[in-house]
Order: structure tokens, then C-alpha cells, then sequence
């Protein structure tokens, strides 16, 4: 019994998202050797994409609240769906929420208000174990 190859379902168009993806991801491992390079890149990117660093949303007291995209120390990015003072539900992907440590949080979209200052303070405190 010979199985279908994936790649057959393929159009043009899915094919280029593909090679696209796996040369992007090529350039990634070439540019970065080591461990600190990919986290400066990982860091890079990120920025790029609209997200700000944890330490510097807690500095400008803005709060995180659900809705919120995050990204966590691991790289796992999510949308919060509820948080309080040591962990926050975190949407990951469609029908699937788990629940993390807010230490765990490392960076907030951008755009996270200054509305529910206990939030924040709860989240600071928190991340202040790691110092």
C-alpha cells in the first residue's frame, strides 16, 4: 500500500509559503552561531513585530490585561484570557488555553494600556523574583 505524499496536495502558491519560510529559517541559522545570537535576533524580530520588552511595559506602567498578546521566556506567544497575581490563561492557538506563570511572561505586544495598575503591580511583583 503506497501512501500520498503531503507535498503533492501542495499548490504554487502553498509551495512558495513553504520555500519562503524554509529560507527565511536558513538565513536565521546562518546569521546565528550561537545561543546569544539567536536570542538577540529572537529579540530583534519580536521588536519588529510590535512587541516590547516585559521590563520596559512595568517602567512606563502600562498593564497587562486579557486581550493582550505575550510572549513567554520559552518564545510560546499567546493572548491572555485572564490573569491575576501569579498566572494568566494563555490562548495558544485555537481552542487550546494553558495556564503559565506570569514570571514566565517576557514581552507584551505594544499596544498594552495603562488602564488596571493592580494588574501590573501584581505582574512586577512577580518578575521580581528573577532579579
Amino acid at each position: 500500500m503506497e501512501r500520498a505524499n503531503a507535498w503533492n496536495k501542495y499548490d504554487s502558491k502553498k509551495k512558495a509559503e513553504v520555500f519562503d519560510f524554509a529560507e527565511q529559517y536558513r538565513q536565521f541559522i546562518s546569521k546565528c552561531k550561537t545561543e546569544r545570537e539567536c536570542v538577540k535576533e529572537g529579540v530583534r524580530l519580536l521588536k519588529e513585530a510590535g512587541y516590547a520588552d516585559l521590563k520596559d511595559v512595568i517602567a512606563d506602567n502600562r498593564t497587562l490585561k486579557a486581550g493582550d498578546k505575550v510572549v513567554l521566556l520559552d518564545g510560546i506567544v499567546g493572548t491572555i484570557v485572564s490573569l491575576n497575581d501569579k498566572e494568566a490563561d494563555l490562548k495558544i492557538a485555537a481552542n487550546t488555553v494553558v495556564k503559565v506563570k506570569t514570571i514566565a511572561i517576557a514581552g507584551v505586544e505594544s499596544n498594552v494600556g495603562k488602564e488596571n495598575v493592580g494588574e501590573m503591580e501584581r505582574v512586577r511583583t512577580a518578575t521580581s523574583r528573577t532579579e
